[in-house]
């Protein structure tokens, strides 16, 4: 059989259906998509290749309770993306159940070492999210699509996957494809970006640059310990529990603003203001807390270690965002340090004192140049600390 031949019987339903087993099922699933890949085929020039999209995506295959097999769907739908693009070959419906599952496989990125083959796979599918661009579809679902509460909700989990999925073990390219896979649909949006994408991008800068996580040494000394059935008295002679660990989320998540900043800036910074002055809206379809925590305003390693056991979004808020962002975009923050600073004359004395932190914090900071910028808010700040002030405790404590 000549070459042309074989990919035209490979790339279709019938060759597919014709595995006896769940191993020539992978095996077939691999061929389908090598042969997508290496010869980039059309539908005019392999007339079978239509009978495959709507068998992938059947309980066989898509839905398989075999995850090696749900994998291998995956990555042979991600071929077939780039084969039919930029109008995928499956209702709207189909096209969110595949990307369900691509979610999910992209979910064992973060703890899967390079040296494994399955990073190998998960990488393909990162890789074809970004050089692809496959995740425009969803935006292309949100602006036109009857599903389009569950087209965010998607490209929601789907932006959650990416900016977690990076490790700080893992190669360079990984946080690059989720950079550009990020990117790409934020710049694909022609109206506004929907409140709960936004989320995702912003409680990752919120988390700020830096994270504690268990410390593997301390684990295994306290095995040591009860192995040898010998007391141990506090932590004594015992590492430290927690580490310090680049925030890889972060990370990506600070490019991406910085790549699409011309895109982004006027709907992140109205999002901010709608939190930060209780626009309804805002508040009600944002995840992000608008009111401080006890622990924000402590020590930046104490805050970071009870944000990682108590779960993200009861530690950042959008006080810890807007000041990291001043780090990485602070001209995002233009009509934002002044909703802050208008606070200040607030007659709820909670929120007088949220923004005496934060704009203490602002003004504080190295990296910062927010007191020259905003004279009038700097001088307005400055009266919290004087005389018989109320705020005068929150002043020092910011400072």
């Amino acid at each position: 059989m000549s070459r042309s031949k074989k990919e035209v019987a490979v790339l279709s339903a019938a060759y597919l259906e014709g595995a006896g087993s769940k191993n020539e099922t992978i095996r077939r699933l691999s061929e389908i998509t090598n042969t997508l890949s290496t010869t980039e085929p059309s539908p005019a020039s392999h007339p079978t290749l239509s009978s495959l999209p709507p068998l992938l995506v059947t309980n066989a295959y898509l839905h398989n309770p075999d995850k090696q097999i749900r994998l291998h769907t995956v990555l042979a739908c991600m071929e077939i993306f780039y084969v039919y693009a930029p109008n995928p070959p499956w209702d709207d419906m189909d096209t969110l159940h595949i990307f369900d599952q691509t979610i999910r496989q992209l979910g064992n990125l973060s703890h899967t070492s390079s040296n494994s083959k399955l990073f190998d796979c998960y990488y393909r599918i990162l890789e074809m999210l970004s050089d692809v661009k496959i995740g425009v579809v969803l935006v292309d679902l949100i602006q036109t699509s009857k599903h389009r509460e569950r087209a965010e909700e998607t490209l929601q989990e789907l932006f959650k996957a990416l900016l977690s999925g990076v490790a700080v073990d893992h190669p360079p390219e990984v946080a690059g494809h989720a950079e550009n896979a990020i990117a790409a649909c934020l710049e694909e949006f022609e109206t506004s970006i929907p409140v709960r994408v936004m989320d995702e991008v912003l409680l990752a800068v919120g988390q700020g640059p830096v994270v504690y996580v268990a410390n593997p040494e301390y684990t295994k000394a306290v095995a040591k310990k009860k192995k040898s059935a010998r007391e141990s008295n506090g932590s004594d002679n015992l590492p430290p529990k927690e580490i310090q660990q680049t925030n890889c989320a972060y990370l990506v998540a600070a490019k991406v603003i910085r790549k699409v900043e011309d895109k982004i800036s006027s709907p992140m910074a109205a999002q901010l203001n709608g939190l930060l002055g209780g626009e309804e809206s805002v508040v009600r379809e944002s995840s992000i807390p608008c009111t401080d925590s006890e622990e924000w305003g402590r020590a930046k390693k104490g805050s970071i270690a009870a944000a990682n056991q108590q779960g993200r979004e009861q530690e950042v808020t959008v006080y810890s965002i807007t000041y990291e962002l001043h780090r990485i975009a602070p001209n995002i923050l233009t009509t934002v340090i002044g909703t802050v600073a208008s606070s200040l004359m607030s007659g709820d004395v909670s929120a007088r004192g949220r923004a005496t932190k934060l704009l203490g914090r602002l003004f504080g900071a190295k990296t910062s140049d927010v007191a020259r910028r905003f004279g009038p808010c700097f001088r307005e700040w400055l009266k919290r600390g004087s005389g018989e002030s109320v705020d005068s405790g929150l002043f020092e404590s910011s400072v």
